[in-house]
């Protein structure tokens, strides 16, 4: 166990420190391949846990259905309400919301919350306001906390 342990606390020392090992991501990846090893060895039996590969109970079978395949109709006219909802709504101020909501992604002086609000009440999508985001923000990366 000492070996591990030590083995552990030289790849963070090579990695430049702890904070660097974990701004870079070197200690996600070991917890990551941690847990997979462990995973490994519970699938393979060669550790036990109770209730999961030893010991176990009987369970009977869950009745309920499983939703199965949604009706194509269902989809196209969910698709066609779409359509229509689009083509209806007021194109100017629906762009201007969602031109507004890209520069408060880049601009920390406007209030980036009340642009989603505005979008959204402009009658944006939410993927139309996500897509919007996105395409300024790119996407999302793990917190670091430091």
């Amino acid at each position: 166990m000492e070996g591990k342990i030590l083995s552990v606390i030289a790849a963070i020392d090579a990695a430049g420190g702890m904070y660097k090992a974990v701004e870079d991501g070197v200690v996600q990846d070991m917890i990551g391949l941690s847990a997979l090893a462990f995973q490994d060895r519970i699938e393979s039996g060669e550790e036990k846990v109770v209730g999961v590969n030893a010991y176990a109970a009987e369970e009977e079978a869950d009745p309920r259905e499983g939703l199965g395949r949604p009706d194509p109709a269902a989809i196209d006219a969910q698709i066609a309400r779409l359509e229509r909802f689009r083509a209806e709504r007021d194109q100017v101020p629906h762009r201007k919301a969602l031109d507004r909501l890209a520069r408060a992604a880049t601009d920390t002086d406007l209030n980036i919350y009340q642009c989603v609000i505005d979008a959204a009440a402009a009658r944006a999508s939410h993927g139309e306001i996500v897509g919007c985001l996105r395409k300024e923000m790119g996407v999302g990366a793990p917190l670091i906390a430091a």
